[in-house]
């Protein structure tokens, strides 16, 4: 018990250096841009990210699949079939990155009849930027299983050490991007190539910890297909509804009213998003402890632990969103000079709704699809 208390307050105060970090990054970033590059470019900037996020629909649940074997300790007890289910995933990353490339380039060529841009804006600027974005995304998506390998270890302390410094890169980087300044653009090209530098970091990491990690292109076989589908179907239903609820609202948006509507509720959720990250640090390290007690049979300790946990979440979210709820006009305006009213019924009605979200469902979410 001494060593799970002990894992987890590991996991959780590197959860919560890399949230502060986040936060600040959060802060700083959005001032830079919003306040550097517009309205119209900062509303684009975080619709390239709402579209390409979508590419998490192509993950169908191998990365949480990834997470359970891991965790379940399958690399120690038979490396050849865990080197065999980790071959099967990262191929089928490779096949997706093509793919997110192939609509990227696609869909470049239609900006105007997908979003509506404002007059005289430069398409031929606006097409590049989501190019190279879409390009960055496919170049780096399949090297992110090694995030996933790391986070299914349980050594969410090291995967956080490699995010922060990941982070601290990211300002520095973007100070200096606008200090002499850069664009879209070169914020794009930037992005691309520090998210794949950190998890080439990550790769190391994870064969030193796991030296017999291989890939096994050879030896495939219909149990291990199986044994991949029967798991991360259920992954992926939970990854759909993840992204509908997360990432359909600023599309539709940015379809229906365009780029300044996308900006408007940007900003108004900024706050929100801070409540629910503030309120959403140690339940991460519950996934790897569900599928680990699970297998060894402990479900009544794994109960104990769900309720524990639950309790501690509704604690400590209902303090995080009623406290930055009431605060929520002032960090709009000092933060990003904003006084609107539908920004601040935005940042109402996201907070009571993330409020739900993290009380009820984080916690259960983490461990009942972990144990099966």
């Amino acid at each position: 018990m001494v060593a799970l208390g002990r894992l987890l307050w590991r996991n959780t105060i590197t959860n919560y250096i890399r949230l502060f970090l986040n936060l600040f990054g959060a802060i700083f970033v959005t001032r830079i841009i919003f306040l550097g590059m517009g309205e119209q470019l900062y509303g684009f900037w975080s619709l390239l990210w709402a579209v390409f996020g979508y590419s998490l629909l192509l993950d169908f649940g191998f990365g949480r699949t990834v997470q359970k074997y891991t965790a379940e300790k399958d690399f120690s007890r038979n490396p050849h079939e865990y080197n065999q289910i980790i071959t099967v995933v990262f191929g089928t990353y490779l096949v997706e990155a093509l793919l997110i490339a192939a609509v990227a380039v696609g869909l470049s060529f239609f900006l105007p009849d997908i979003f509506k841009l404002a007059p005289g804006a430069d398409l031929h600027y606006y097409r590049l930027c989501f190019l190279v974005f879409g390009l960055g995304i496919a170049v780096v998506f399949p090297s992110g299983i090694v995030i996933e390998i790391l986070t299914g270890m349980n050594r969410i302390d090291l995967r956080n050490f490699a995010l922060i410094g990941n982070k601290l890169m990211e300002l520095i980087g973007i100070y200096i991007i606008f200090r002499c300044g850069g664009s879209l653009l070169t914020l794009a090209i930037f992005t691309a190539v520090l998210n794949l530098s950190t998890n080439l970091v990550v790769l190391v990491m994870v064969l030193r910890l796991q030296p017999q990690l291989r890939l096994a292109w050879n030896g495939f076989n219909r149990k291990i297909l199986r044994k991949i589908a029967d798991f991360s179907f259920f992954s992926y239903a939970l990854t759909i509804a993840d992204l509908i609820n997360q990432k359909t609202d600023r599309l539709v948006l940015g379809i229906m009213v365009g780029v300044g509507g996308v900006s408007c509720y940007q900003v108004g959720t900024r706050v929100p998003e801070m409540a629910s990250f503030l309120s959403s640090q140690f339940q991460e390290s519950l996934s790897p402890l569900a599928a680990a007690m699970h297998k060894s049979g402990e479900h009544e300790r794994l109960r104990r632990i769900m309720v524990g946990s639950t309790r501690l979440t509704v604690f400590i979210s209902t303090g995080a969103f009623v406290t930055l709820g009431a605060l929520a006009p002032a960090i709009l305006q000092v933060w990003l000079k904003v006084n609107s009213t539908a920004i601040l019924q935005v940042a109402y009605v996201m907070l009571f709704s993330g409020y739900l979200l993290v009380a009820v469902r984080s916690v259960p979410t983490q461990c009942l699809l972990m144990a099966g």
